[in-house]
């Protein structure tokens, strides 16, 4: 573990709702039913990443230590999922 003592970091995840990326259902779950649209009448919970596609999203973290926040790491108060697993 990077930080001695856990109870001093708070994360928190955001979805950016302004930065969707297209997710293609059908090749990725090939035993799920997915419409190729939107069915009138039919709604369903999530319809809106079915179609629409999931945002991205981003970690913040508050620590005691500066050297290990979002910050002091990559210059930055949050940053982007994908970029930490990248970076690593």
């Amino acid at each position: 573990m990077i930080f001695e003592n856990t109870n001093d970091i708070i994360i928190q995840i955001n979805a950016d709702y302004t930065k969707l990326i297209p997710v293609s259902w059908r090749s990725t779950f090939s035993e799920l039913y997915v419409p190729e649209a939107p069915i009138p009448g039919s709604p369903i919970m999530g319809e809106s990443l079915l179609y629409n596609g999931l945002p991205q999203l981003s970690l913040s973290w508050t620590t005691n230590s500066i050297d290990f926040s979002p910050l002091g790491l990559f210059g930055k108060l949050s940053v982007n999922v994908l970029e930490l697993y990248v970076n690593t």
